[in-house]
């Protein structure tokens, strides 16, 4: 995993570029850095009759349903849906159903209960001895008719956590604020203490801490921060951020520009703004008037009921005017307040109306937003802690964030996302910060009605733009580590409704969708759960098994980014590889299913399977070939590829076709390895070590200079900081425990940082016996970590794996140890005999990583092995028999000429087989004690040279020996 670090408090930043510091909001728990999708669309035929044609979208890890639905669920005798009957009829439904979705109703609350677009959203959060257990999202949305359209039940069993802290609530506050540069915390501090419990994916696996809780401001911005600070070891598990009667009349308007930061200044009324007469505080409505004055004179300023704005003075600009008749005018202008600070107060009351004629009834935002104008010349930029929203650096002229309202709308759109996500029954706000960026790029475009965010803003090129969601970004080829980036595939499927529909529909699908909360850490889980939810919003009879009204521009919308059906299908595919096959085997089964329309009732017109295919070629990339599969009368398929020599390694991967869709899908299964299934003949395992017990690893070699970060095998300790994992948790042997490492000090950040690989370390494997070996193959597991702490700093460290096949004397690299950008162990596959021809008794490797001296440089390097397995064909022969020991001679070897076989018994047949286990000659006519080859083919012509094998049968017995031809 390569990464690049800079520092600095910035929450939910429009970014310029997709490289720079890691925002605040980017702090995110191990699991939630993993690019690889682990939802599975599935059936459960064990659950009641009721959900017999439901389909559920899963944690494959946890097997927790994020969302489910089909025919909706009905009670008739509870009538229409009131907020006097709602809550019972959420309780009857869990009462029944609890079982089925594997929950323990007792232990869930409801903490939220919300109407909109004509349905009810209830949410429950799990509680576990009287602890709430964070992610757990329990739902049931009912349309107001009756019908239970969805429901989620993002619940944890099998919960073991400590029944005490270890740590006192003051040992937390202090470790909790560790690592954030800022120059002081301003703790808020509990009366009574939150702990929580803290579920997170490591490995395969749920893993539980007990947890404070604790929040802190920053200094500089006033940011909320939110800490997860484990109850036993002070570790900061996780982080993020989070804010009349009268005669005279005034109409107040500002000089502003309505669209591009290049526009010509105009008048528009201000709405919503604070007016003090007549000893109290008044407001301007949405035409900029306040009626109703006694008073002589008004004091104005640029703080109403939805935003307070702060110039650069850190003042609020204020304005005193006579009233001298009974209507009169002001305008905000240069000469009595500055531009930034009108335009910004103008803006934040536009995207407020916004989200209110939307939904007239939501109050999410209904609270000024203080919005800081701040000066300073280096990298303008602006962000958004939820009640706060601050454009900094705004003396540099290369960009006018505050000019115009583009950038506004994008900040305030995050705003927008955590009260709507809080007071929706998240609890913890939108945490996917990918789409969090697209809703928030989706915001500025739909006021707009133009899909580029930003436009208008660099000064030196006023067409120059900072995103643009009209595109065509796809998962997972533009997964990308700024969310920024990530988030336009997203954003583009919204922006491409939108074209496909109207402005209308954009808006209401993306706003009511958030009800639902659609939101994980993956970015693959979280765009499904965004394709469901929209479905799930558009709908407008409370039942999804009849389809929605624009639920085919929903469907193309999201497919042209690959998180539509596509996504659905792929994440449906269960396909669990057999690998290993013999010679013998007539032809070598590939079973796997995907789920078809039938299977989901209302896209039942949508997803089609027109034909599945599975096209395989050998391991190397030579020409594929494809076979049909064939659907089974159990729903699953079957391929069937051909039989193959001894020796043969295959890749394949299933092509799924979809009628109506001109890209096929590409199926893999979870093993998968560089986005291929892999298939070996005739090979076993012949050589293995777990590290579990030490085999004779040794480690150090002449090259070495390292003083630091020695291999040694040992328990990794699980490290991770602002989000990215140092050091996984556990090593990759199941049930074990011990791998090789270079550095298995984590646990701390700052103990990491003094602990790396300072310089070159290597260690050596024990002799290994591989003068039988035919075509032999290394597989084994890393996990690698490189990064930078120096986003001007290029990643040079790195890592290597050497054969040498004279006991250490020469050595040939045969894989470099590269960064995947992976956070998971992975596997690698090293054929052998590309470097070698013939192999001896004292095969040795060395596994060498090179990192760089702390003091020079700010790079460092983690590097774990395990699982290190050499895979070769049948020991001693490449077929699949039983082999007598003889007394046969076999002479001269290796083999110039001719090949003589002296033996006791009466020779019958001779074959000659080379090392891929094909028969290039075979004699059966011998009936002799001797026999000569010559080393010709079955066509008279020399063979090439190289390792063969000489098969002799003799006295009802078959023995084999192993030749080299020069």
């Amino acid at each position: 995993m390569s990464i690049r670090f800079g520092f600095g408090i910035i929450v939910a930043m429009l970014l310029l570029s997709a490289s720079g510091a890691r925002a605040a909001d980017d702090i995110k728990l191990p699991s939630m850095t993993n690019p690889t999708a682990t939802h599975q669309i599935s059936k459960d035929n064990n659950m009641s009759d009721v959900f017999s044609d439901w389909i559920f979208l899963k944690d494959e890890v946890t097997g927790n349903i994020s969302s489910g639905f089909g025919t909706p669920v009905r009670f008739p005798e509870f009538g229409a849906v009131t907020a006097e009957n709602v809550e019972a009829i959420g309780a009857k439904f869990f009462n029944l159903y609890s079982a089925d979705f594997n929950i323990d109703y007792t232990q869930i609350r409801l903490v939220a209960k919300n109407y909109a677009n004509n349905r009810w959203y209830l949410k429950y959060r799990q509680y576990f001895q009287n602890m709430e257990v964070m992610f757990s999202d329990i739902s049931v949305t009912i349309f107001k008719n009756g019908n239970i359209m969805s429901v989620g039940a993002e619940y944890y069993n099998n919960i073991d956590v400590p029944a005490t802290p270890k740590i006192s609530y003051q040992t937390a506050i202090n470790m909790a604020s560790t690592g954030i540069s800022k120059k002081k915390a301003k703790d808020v501090i509990l009366a009574k203490p939150k702990l929580k419990i803290l579920p997170y994916v490591t490995g395969k696996k749920i893993v539980y801490k007990l947890v404070y809780e604790h929040q802190y401001e920053t200094d500089k911005y006033n940011e909320l921060f939110t800490s997860f600070v484990d109850a036993c070891s002070g570790d900061v598990l996780w982080r993020y951020t989070n804010m009349m009667h009268s005669t005279k009349e005034i109409t107040v308007t500002g000089q502003i520009k309505e669209r591009y930061a290049d526009d010509d200044f105009t008048s528009k009324p201000f709405p919503h703004m604070s007016v003090s007469a007549d000893n109290q505080s008044l407001y301007t409505d949405r035409d900029g008037k306040v009626t109703n004055i006694d008073d002589n004179s008004a004091t104005l300023q640029l703080s109403g009921k939805f935003a307070k704005v702060y110039s650069t003075n850190e003042t609020v600009d204020k304005a005193t005017v006579s009233l001298s008749t009974e209507q009169n005018t002001f305008e905000w202008d240069n000469s009595n307040s500055e531009f930034y600070s009108r335009s910004m107060y103008y803006h934040a009351n536009v995207v407020y109306d916004y989200f209110k004629n939307i939904e007239p009834g939501q109050v999410f935002m209904d609270f000024p937003v203080d919005i800081y104008i701040q000066g300073g010349t280096e990298g303008p930029n602006a962000m958004s802690g939820g009640s706060d929203i601050y454009f900094i650096n705004t003396d540099n002229s290369t960009a006018e964030m505050a000019g115009s309202g583009s950038v506004l709308y994008h900040e305030y759109g995050h705003s927008m996302n955590y009260f709507h996500y809080y007071y929706s029954g998240s609890g913890n706000g939108m945490i996917n910060s990918a789409c969090n960026e697209a809703l928030a790029d989706i915001t500025s475009c739909a006021i707009l009605d133009d899909s580029k965010v930003g436009k208008g803003v660099f000064t030196q090129d006023r067409e120059k733009y900072i995103r643009n969601v009209d595109n065509n970004n796809i998962y997972p080829d533009d997964l990308d580590s700024d969310p920024h980036y990530t988030g336009q595939i997203l954003a583009g499927a919204l922006w491409d409704l939108y074209k496909l529909t109207n402005i209308e529909t954009l808006n209401s699908v993306s706003h009511f969708a958030k009800y639902d909360t659609p939101d994980d850490a993956n970015d693959g889980n979280s765009f499904s759960e965004w394709f469901i939810a929209c479905l799930l919003a558009d709908d407008d009879d409370g039942n999804m098994a009849n389809g929605t009204p624009h639920i085919q521009q929903i469907i193309e919308a999201f497919d042209k980014h690959n998180i539509g059906i596509s996504y659905l299908v792929n994440s449906s595919f269960t396909h669990n590889p057999q690998q290993y096959y013999q010679k013998s085997d007539p032809v070598y089964d590939v079973n796997f299913s995907v789920i078809a329309g039938t299977n989901i009732s209302f896209l039942s017109d949508y997803i089609k399977i027109e034909k599945a295919e599975l096209v395989w070629s050998d391991w190397k990339g030579g020409e594929p070939h494809t076979v049909e599969a064939i659907l089974q009368e159990d729903g699953t398929f079957k391929a069937e590829i051909p039989k193959q020599d001894n020796g043969a390694v295959l890749r394949y991967y299933i092509d799924v076709k979809l009628t109506g869709y001109e890209e096929s899908l590409r199926c893999v299964s979870n093993q998968a390895y560089d986005n291929y299934d892999l298939l070996f003949v005739g090979y076993k395992e012949i050589y293995f070590d777990d590290f579990e017990t030490d085999l004779g690893w040794s480690v150090g070699d002449d090259a070495d200079d390292a003083t630091q970060g020695i291999w040694e095998i040992a328990t990794p300790i699980g490290t991770n900081y602002y989000g990215y994992i140092f050091q996984p948790e556990e090593d990759h042997t199941p049930n074990g425990e011990y791998c090789l490492i270079t550095d298995n000090l984590g646990g701390s950040f700052q103990v990491m940082m003094n602990s790396y690989a300072n310089g070159i370390t290597s260690v050596i494997s024990p002799q290994i016996d591989l003068s039988t070996a035919v075509k032999p193959i290394l597989e084994y597991y890393k996990w690698m970590m490189a990064a930078s702490f120096n986003t001007s700093q290029n990643t040079t460290v790195d890592g290597a794996i050497y054969l040498s096949n004279d006991d250490g004397i020469t050595w040939v690299k045969i894989d470099q140890i590269k960064d995947e950008t992976l956070t998971e162990w992975s596997k690698r596959y090293v054929g052998l005999s590309d470097y070698v021809t013939s192999f001896t008794d004292k095969v040795r490797f060395k596994i060498v990583a090179e990192g760089v001296n702390q003091q020079t440089s700010t790079q460092v390097l983690e590097i774990l092995i395990d699982d290190f397995r050499i895979l070769d064909l049948t020991p001693g022969s490449p077929v699949a028999e039983n082999y007598a020991n003889s007394d046969i001679k076999v002479f001269p070897n290796p083999v110039s000429s001719f090949v003589n076989l002296n033996s006791n018994d009466l020779i019958d047949r001779v074959d000659i087989i080379d090392i891929y286990g094909n028969t290039v000659f075979s004699n059966s006519d011998i009936n002799a004690l001797n026999y000569r080859w010559n080393r010709k083919n079955t066509d008279g012509l020399s063979v090439n040279p190289g390792a063969y094998f000489i098969k002799i049968f003799h006295n009802n017995m078959v023995s084999v020996e192993k030749i080299m031809v020069d």
